[in-house]
């Protein structure tokens, strides 16, 4: 009962703050998110809610079904119920976009990575890139150029994927008729119109078109997918219905539904893939499955931090997870330790080199430049250290959510007690992984790095919120399923009101 009362009062918290005027999202005079304008009448406030009202319906359905099921099913049965988890988180963060005004919900999946002041990787790759080999061996020139907002701050996997996208339609008529058949025309339509009254360039072509659709859809997809490697890096950590909870509120995170397609929301997705693989290697006690583990980990890791160093914390938690983890059994767990740090190392090092030999590209060079570029940003845009470290942690929890972050810090809570009043080694994995998450999360605090916009840069660690409140919920042993149902049907609401209040880019 405590836990469903917290949940009540802080989903109605959350609420008043998101639907009021004040007080303002962010620091005034530095970062504030825009708050979208309410419902005029009943027909626009059904039209707005009729679909995530729907879909969220569905939704809890589904993982209700699906959590008596977890624990009796097979490979194939799991997979399944796993296939129609990502089907629905994608259905879902359709949805929810509609509780956003018109025109913001029509243009922002397409719009939001075509400007170039949003992004500019798809608009880069379109109209100022002509050769991706040249791309490739001029990257370290253009990282050295200092810009300090998108460009300069990334490796070059983002442009690769609008490259590849661009070429894939130019080449295959039949791509671009596939996306054409599934585009919505309002959508269309009102790109033509801002594109014609922009002139940020020329009008994209038919195929270029399609190249810009398919990004958004690949990328909600990306993202909707978070589900598979949160299920399958909790269930290693805890048990499978404790997973099943997990990947069902990693569909409600309301920063996930804001921000879609943007690149940032495909960063929850790679880190969750890095984590789940590295956390099985150091778990695995048989050599040759650690090895391979290892090994794979080392490649995701490469092609992480190809797309962006965003990805660094997520090393960094594994790092302190897999400390605490030898910490509690030192002489057992220490040598395994060391062969998967080695395995995993060698892989990185060699897919770097291969990279740097087949395109001239030295990408240690390029990710030194990104953090120079990053560093720069602060030197150009006023922030305030102590007013962004007081509003961070409320912004972060009103991303993922006020009912889940609450949940998550009860978990934590318990954690520590754990630690307190009893010997650390009765830490379960699932404990030991939360503690690394938090710690993670309090160096990123206070280093500054992400002083405004935190509920977009820090999509990448809303997984690891999840994966603790799913397991708070499950120390609640009386009524547990109650507990989660109603955690998860708070989520849907918040996540439906926060996608309808903020918006994440400039209006239309």
């Amino acid at each position: 009962m405590p836990c469903r009362l917290l949940i009540l009062f802080t989903t109605v918290t959350g609420a008043a703050l998101l639907l009021a005027p004040w007080p303002p999202l962010g620091v005034p005079g530095e970062w504030v998110w825009p708050r979208h304008p309410l419902p005029t009448d009943f027909v626009e406030a059904l039209d707005r809610l009729i679909w995530p009202l729907i879909c969220g319906s569905v939704v809890v359905a589904f993982c209700a079904a699906g959590l008596r099921r977890i624990d009796r099913a097979g490979s194939m049965h799991r997979g399944l119920l796993l296939l129609g988890l990502t089907g629905l988180s994608f259905l879902w963060l359709n949805a929810v976009r509609q509780a956003a005004p018109s025109p913001h919900r029509e243009l922002r999946p397409v719009w939001i990575l075509y400007d170039k002041y949003a992004s500019g990787y798809f608009f880069e790759a379109t109209f100022n890139v002509s050769s991706t080999q040249k791309l490739l061996a001029e990257y370290e020139s253009r990282m050295a150029k200092g810009d300090v907002l998108h460009e300069g701050t990334h490796p070059p996997g983002l442009l690769l994927l609008n490259r590849g996208l661009l070429k894939l339609t130019a080449e295959f008529p039949v791509v671009v008729r596939f996306s054409e058949a599934v585009q919505s025309s309002e959508t269309v339509r009102m790109f033509r119109e801002v594109e014609a009254a922009g002139q940020m360039a020329r009008p994209l072509s038919e195929s270029e078109f399609a190249a810009l659709h398919l990004s958004s859809l690949l990328s909600t997809l990306f993202a909707a997918m978070t589900v598979v490697p949160v299920f399958g890096l909790t269930r290693r950590l805890t048990d499978s219905r404790t997973a099943w909870r997990a990947a069902a509120l990693m569909i409600t995170v309301p920063t996930i539904g804001i921000f879609v397609p943007r690149s940032d929301v495909l960063y929850a997705c790679s880190g969750m893939l890095l984590a789940w693989a590295a956390v099985a290697a150091i778990l695995t006690q048989r050599r040759i499955k650690r090895w391979v583990l290892a090994v794979l980990s080392g490649f995701i890791l490469f092609g992480c931090l190809l797309l962006s160093l965003a990805h660094v914390p997520v090393v960094v938690m594994l790092a302190v997870f897999a400390v605490g983890f030898v910490l509690l059994d030192l002489k057992d767990r220490c040598g395994p330790l060391m062969e998967t740090i080695v395995a995993a190392a060698v892989s990185f090092f060699i897919a770097c080199e291969a990279w740097q030999h087949c395109t001239g590209c030295n990408l240690f060079n390029v990710w030194r430049m990104n953090l120079a570029n990053h560093a720069g940003f602060y030197s150009q845009s006023v922030r305030t250290w102590y007013a962004w470290f007081a509003v961070n942690p409320i912004e972060l929890a009103m991303a993922v959510g006020l009912p889940m972050a609450a949940m998550a810090i009860v978990m934590l809570v318990q954690s520590m007690k754990s630690i307190r009043f009893a010997s650390p080694k009765s830490l379960t994995n699932g404990r030991l992984f939360a503690i690394a998450c938090a710690l993670t999360w309090t160096l990123l605090w206070l280093s500054g790095k992400n002083m405004g916009e935190a509920a977009r840069l820090w999509c990448f660690l809303t997984p690891w919120i999840a994966i603790i409140a799913a397991q708070a919920v499950d120390s609640d042993a009386a009524n547990t399923q109650r507990t989660w149902l109603v955690l998860l049907i708070a989520q849907l609401a918040i996540a439906t009101i926060t996608v309808g209040r903020v918006s994440g880019f400039l209006e239309f």
